[in-house]
């Protein structure tokens, strides 16, 4: 069995926001958050990362915020983990991401710098596994950039990596939107999606899920698990497992 860890919508230098919590300690937990989901990544025997965009907060450009980011990737890398990602629209707006150093072991998924060209596919042939995804290339991106995503490479696990609001009715900002029928027509095994905070499954046949946000980003948000674990198994059908993070309280 072959197990990503999926993670999502980390908003690096964002506070967690909601709980009414003083200034610094609201930013203090949240690159706690962070901290403590790498090393739950770490233990959880995961062979390799997904992540689904927004690294970054376009609110926060700070060199700390830079330096957390590199050294989540790095620790991955350290470990052995290989990353694949994808930018979100959040990460559009920001500098930082032009400037994140990553290691040689973690790739933008998509064609041209930083994925923001068109889709492409980064295949782990050790797993028999196709990422297919792209960058955000618009803050306010309408295009619906799944239906020109890449056909299925044959005799593998073909997964999609993409940041969408789908259809709309679980965010407030629309973002790359398409429906679930585009999703099944691109006969993927499973698509991993970010922009929507809350861990949900979206299908199972193939399998659609967000893994969610690692700490809520304003009052009343739903959310709290953290990140997500992807199962794949003799090509039966792939299985999700949200892994949930101490959840910080005012």
């Amino acid at each position: 069995m072959t197990t990503l860890a999926l993670i999502s919508d980390l908003h690096i230098g964002a506070p967690v926001k909601g709980l009414g919590l003083p200034a610094e300690q609201a930013r203090a937990e949240a690159y706690q958050a962070i901290a403590s989901m790498q090393d739950e990544v770490l233990g959880s025997g995961a062979d390799a990362v997904l992540c689904a965009g927004d690294i970054f907060d376009r609110h926060d450009h700070s060199e700390q915020a830079l330096q957390i980011a590199e050294d989540l990737f790095a620790g991955f890398d350290a470990a052995g983990l290989p990353a694949a990602l994808i930018g979100g629209n959040h990460d559009v707006e920001s500098p930082l991401t032009a400037r994140l150093r990553l290691p040689d072991s973690a790739q933008w998924v998509g064609q041209g710098e930083l994925g923001l060209e068109g889709p492409g596919t980064v295949v782990w042939e050790q797993w028999r596994i196709a990422v297919h995804g792209q960058a955000v290339r618009d803050k306010d991106e309408l295009r619906d950039l799944a239906a020109g995503y890449p056909k299925p490479v044959e005799g593998m696990w073909n997964l999609g990596l993409l940041h969408t609001s789908l259809t709309g009715q679980w965010s407030n900002r629309s973002c790359a939107p398409t429906t679930l029928e585009t999703l099944y027509a691109a006969g993927y095994d499973s698509w991993i999606l970010g922009h929507v905070h809350q861990p949900m499954v979206m299908a199972s046949r193939p399998l659609i899920a967000y893994p969610g946000s690692v700490h809520t980003h304003k009052a009343g948000e739903p959310g709290g698990e953290g990140f997500a674990l992807l199962h794949l198994e003799n090509h039966t059908n792939p299985r999700i497992e949200f892994r949930r993070l101490p959840v910080v309280t005012a």
